[in-house]
């Protein structure tokens, strides 16, 4: 059974300077209420994140330590890609057996499910595809994903794609 400590970016960097990493998904479905409530749970757990900026693709990442009980330690980073909550892990070209790593996550995902979810309200924006406005909330363990098209508001019908973004984008933020 593994513990998981949040770490800081020079912990990280320290530990990880020099290593191939590749991203996992880790949810086989798109599902965007889900999403916001994976992070909920996530803060309960492990506060703030690192980073957290107002782009989906990138919405938040932790650095995390999963501390086995023989006292090795493995680190990893929990973030937001453009298909939803990832794991950023060690490569199998750094010829290292990764597979303790995918035990510590399905740990750790574990323990996310049964962590209750924290009160939040996240706004960004998507930066691939058809450019978006989202709203991720939870109250009461409740998740919610609000997002806005700025076609499906009628902005363009008078005006240039780049003015309906600037018009959202000072109601949004």
């Amino acid at each position: 059974m593994f513990t998981f400590t949040k770490v800081d970016f020079d912990e990280m960097a320290r530990v990880s300077r020099g290593i191939k990493i590749k991203t996992e998904s880790l949810f086989k479905e798109k599902n965007y209420n889900y999403f916001g409530l994976f992070y909920a749970k996530c803060r309960t757990m492990f506060g703030e994140p690192n980073k957290e900026t107002k782009e989906y693709e990138c919405m938040y990442i932790y650095c995390i330590r999963a501390t086995a009980p023989n006292g090795r330690s493995l680190y990893f980073c929990i973030m937001n890609d453009r298909n939803g909550p990832a794991a950023a892990i060690p490569s199998e070209e750094n010829g290292v057996d990764i597979s303790v790593f995918y035990i510590a996550l399905k740990e750790l995902i574990s323990e996310i499910y049964r962590t209750p979810a924290s009160d939040y309200v996240w706004k960004g924006h998507t930066t691939d595809g058809t450019p978006r406005f989202l709203t991720f909330s939870v109250k009461n363990g409740e998740s919610c994903c609000s997002p806005l098209y700025i076609d499906e508001i009628g902005l363009l019908e008078n005006g240039s794609y780049f003015e309906a973004y600037d018009e959202i984008y000072k109601e949004f933020y």
